[in-house]
This record gives structure tokens, C-alpha cells and sequence, in this order.
């Protein structure tokens, strides 16, 4: 186990935020949604974010990525995830 998903995990609140963190560490190989989680910890967006995801607030999740300066490429890829993953989580 990566140590920036054990971090991450334990800045997450409730167990739908460690579900969250778990289905986006395990679906990216090359743990680039570690790192999303990440950016977005480290400027406390980390509970935002998974309450945008939630309520399928595709826009709200794209501006807090923006924010925490996750680039377009991967933030397209996330929310791609996110849109395969309705009324999945």
C-alpha cells in the first residue's frame, strides 16, 4: 500500500469517503487518483470533493481539481470515472 493512500485515507471523514478513496486507488494503476486525492488534501478540499462526487456535481468536482491544480488531462480522466461510476457508489 502506497503511504499517500494511507494518509489520504486517515484525512477522509466517514466511511463513504474511505469507499470513495478505496474504488479510486484501486481503479488507477498508476495511482494517479492518489495523487488527485492528494493535491486536493493538501489545500483541504479532500471532504468537498467527495461531497460533489455524491451529488454527481460533475462541475463542483472539476472546479476543486482546478483549484488544486490537478491538470486538465487527468481531471477529464476523473470525471470520465466519475460519469462511468453513476449510482455505482
Amino acid at each position: 500500500m502506497n503511504g499517500a493512500f494511507v494518509c489520504l485515507l486517515a484525512a477522509g471523514s466517514g466511511a463513504k469517503a474511505r469507499s470513495h478513496l478505496e474504488w479510486i486507488a484501486m481503479e488507477e494503476s498508476d495511482f494517479e487518483g492518489t495523487l488527485v486525492l492528494e493535491k486536493l488534501a493538501e489545500i483541504g478540499l479532500f471532504d468537498a470533493f467527495f461531497e460533489a462526487i455524491d451529488a454527481d456535481d460533475f462541475g463542483r468536482a472539476s472546479s476543486l481539481m482546478k483549484r488544486a491544480g490537478v491538470d486538465s488531462e487527468t481531471a477529464r480522466r476523473v470525471l470520465k470515472k466519475m460519469a462511468d461510476a453513476d449510482g455505482e457508489h
